[in-house]
């Protein structure tokens, strides 16, 4: 198992910010951040931009995760 850091953090944030974007029920919370752990789509989220940003978020490969300074600089932020 991999240590924590700050990629772990991001997709920790990834998944905040899908739980403020959509309502959702215990049940639906449970199969989103589940989908995400295992990098399939997401169909609750409208925005195909806050679906792209949080799927660069929770990208299972941590290398594959934005640093914060490029969550930052990313065009969502904007």
């Amino acid at each position: 198992m991999s240590a924590l850091n700050t990629k772990s953090d991001v997709f920790t944030l990834g998944l905040i910010f899908a739980e403020l974007c959509v309502v959702m029920d215990c049940k639906n919370k449970v199969e989103i951040f589940d989908n995400y752990r295992r990098a399939m789509p997401n169909q609750l989220l409208a925005a195909d931009e806050t679906t792209a940003f949080i799927t660069m978020l929770t990208q299972r490969n941590s290398k594959h995760r934005p640093t914060c300074t490029e969550i930052l600089k990313d065009s969502y932020m904007n």
